[in-house]
């Protein structure tokens, strides 16, 4: 009887350090699979960001700006420059 006792209790502190790496395996895949949930849902989320997109009016934006005018303005004066002196190459050709 007295053997008993003693392995009971021996195998007692065994059976809480088992118990206790039994509920430390359950918590770590517990925390595991939170952090695959986790993981699937900023991948997620980060997929449904890239799927949106805008569209902007580059023109309408442009002419807001007021240099805008003045930069037509300097591009249709250095074309007719190009035009004319393509014209004089050409009738010298």
């Amino acid at each position: 009887m007295l053997f008993l006792i003693d392995w009971l209790l021996f195998n007692q502190e065994s059976f809480c350090s088992s118990l206790t790496f039994i509920s430390l395996r359950i918590k770590i895949k517990i925390m595991k699979s939170k952090l695959v949930l986790l993981g699937a849902l900023l991948m997620a989320s980060i997929a449904f960001a890239q799927t949106k997109l805008g569209t902007i009016d580059n023109d309408y934006i442009i002419n807001l700006m007021p240099e805008a005018k003045i930069v037509v303005k300097m591009s249709q004066e250095y074309g007719q420059k190009l035009d004319s002196s393509f014209s004089i190459k050409m009738k010298d050709y």
